[in-house]
């Protein structure tokens, strides 16, 4: 017996600092938790997760996908909905390599020179090294294609 359309669905928002920056039906996400990519699908049980820097896939109803870089936060998934609070939430179209590059550039000058700033700045680089791989290949803007 086939489940009906309605119910492989289930409401998915995204929030950041600045407010909501999406909401509404998806049939999955993938998630860039602290231990490793994250499904959810519909009917999950009760989740919460950490999240970490990477790109958050949506799959929305009729199979098209929306795609947001995602760094920091917590991810909840309870009776069918799921909530996203992260640090920073931008969709990939919105990103510029070339502006990600110039992070990157200042994420490489942190200062090193103890265990927590090394680590801070080990941290950094990473989510920009993401970050710049998602503007390169989804990104708008003037940097798309350099680099």
């Amino acid at each position: 017996m086939s489940v009906p359309v309605a119910d492989k669905n289930y409401h998915c928002e995204l929030l950041s600092p600045e407010g909501r920056v999406w909401a509404g039906e998806v049939t999955s996400a993938v998630l860039p938790a602290t231990d490793g990519q994250l499904a959810v699908l519909v009917n999950r049980l009760p989740l919460v997760s950490a999240l970490g820097a990477g790109a958050l896939r949506l799959t929305l109803p009729g199979s098209a996908e929306a795609i947001y870089y995602v760094t920091g936060g917590v991810a909840r998934m309870e009776a069918n909905h799921l909530t996203v609070l992260a640090q920073e939430c931008i969709p990939v179209e919105q990103l510029d390599a070339h502006d990600v590059w110039e992070e990157l550039a200042e994420a490489n000058a942190l200062p090193r020179g103890t265990e927590v700033q090394a680590a801070s700045r080990d941290d950094q680089l990473a989510a920009m090294r993401v970050k710049f791989k998602l503007a390169q290949a989804h990104g708008g803007g003037k940097g798309k294609s350099s680099r």
